[in-house]
């Protein structure tokens, strides 16, 4: 399985430290998570079938291989990555570090257009020569996977009339089905959750004498948390019947710690009700609320106008620059919604 392919027109880009995390921790029972930092056999394995599985439709000459927090290799990969080579592929390293490829001997491959900053190459060209349309290539990984999760949202939108948002009273134009998304978009979806641990740790873990804890308060939410827990080596608190309908339950006081810190995590942020609930049950219990973490939000108001405190930290977000192109709406009876 993996989880990170992204394909473009031009290239095919793998996350070679994303795929790390699978292998390690569901087929290889570790509790590393995100922090693994060697990257193993069976994970590059793993990638070279994949490859060798593409139909004719999606194959493509450039390969893009991220290395990005992974600071060793297993023994012996070298020659994996050289039958790739010999295989055809014009094959360009990202974020690698300089001891990786001195230490494999990558570097008898020189190339003038190397990037490199500190102690990391940002692009190892891992080929001979300088053919100009494989240089001039853009590589705006950010932008892909944007696009990606754009098109996947637009495909699993559900256009009603009059959707009500009833935890917030108001109407929205589509409902954008998270549930089928994580059913057929499987991979793709655990590499966005991949992606949101990376963000939980920047933002969330540094420094951290404690761990703090997720909380969850639906059915797509205890899926996104229970595979952040695996990633981050972090517990999780359950809240159900909070939304729509809107019950407190005498056994909350027991799951809620006095003095322990938790993170709120949710499938889509619209206005923010759900989570307002919670966090004030969090803090009401003697609890602190770090912050709110979702795969999706919906940016209502401008960063500026937004205290620090109502920020949701996402992977993806709808905003009034693509909103028009996702069918995504939101309105009120004081205004006509025919």
């Amino acid at each position: 399985m993996i989880i990170s392919k992204l394909i473009t027109e031009k290239y095919i880009y793998i996350n070679l430290h994303a795929e790390q995390v699978i292998t390690a921790n569901y087929l290889e029972s570790s509790r590393e998570g995100i922090f693994v930092t060697e990257l193993n056999l069976t994970t590059l394995k793993n990638v070279v079938e994949d490859l060798s599985l593409l139909t004719n439709e999606d194959k493509r000459d450039i390969l893009i291989l991220d290395f990005n927090f992974l600071a060793f290799l297993q023994p012996n990969l070298k020659n994996i990555f050289i039958e790739l080579k010999n295989a055809g592929y014009k094959i360009i390293f990202l974020n690698i570090e300089k001891k990786i490829i001195e230490e494999n001997g990558f570097d008898i491959v020189t190339n003038t257009s190397n990037e490199y900053e500190g102690s990391m190459f940002k692009k190892f060209y891992f080929f001979e020569g300088n053919d100009p349309s494989t240089m001039s290539v853009e590589l705006d990984i950010d932008s892909v996977f944007y696009k990606k999760f754009k098109e996947i949202l637009i495909a699993n939108k559900c256009n009603e009339q009059n959707i009500k948002h009833t935890s917030s009273f108001v109407y929205i134009s589509s409902y954008i089905d998270i549930k089928k998304i994580i059913t057929f978009q499987r991979n793709f979806i655990l590499y966005a959750i991949y992606k949101l641990a990376i963000k939980i740790s920047e933002e969330f873990l540094k420094n951290k004498e404690t761990a703090p804890k997720l909380v969850c308060q639906s059915l797509n939410g205890s899926f996104i948390a229970s595979i952040l827990s695996t990633y981050l080596n972090l517990d999780i608190v359950i809240f159900d019947k909070i939304g729509p309908v809107n019950k407190l339950y005498s056994r909350l006081n027991k799951v809620i710690e006095e003095d322990c810190e938790y993170i709120v995590i949710s499938d889509l942020v619209c206005l923010g009700t759900e989570v307002k609930i919670v966090r004030n049950l969090i803090q009401f219990l003697g609890g602190k609320y770090l912050g709110s973490i979702a795969l999706i939000k919906v940016e209502t108001l401008h960063k500026s106008h937004i205290d620090k405190i109502d920020t949701t930290t996402a992977v993806f977000s709808i905003r009034n620059s693509n909103n028009l192109e996702l069918g995504y709406k939101i309105y009120t009876n004081l205004e006509e919604t025919n």
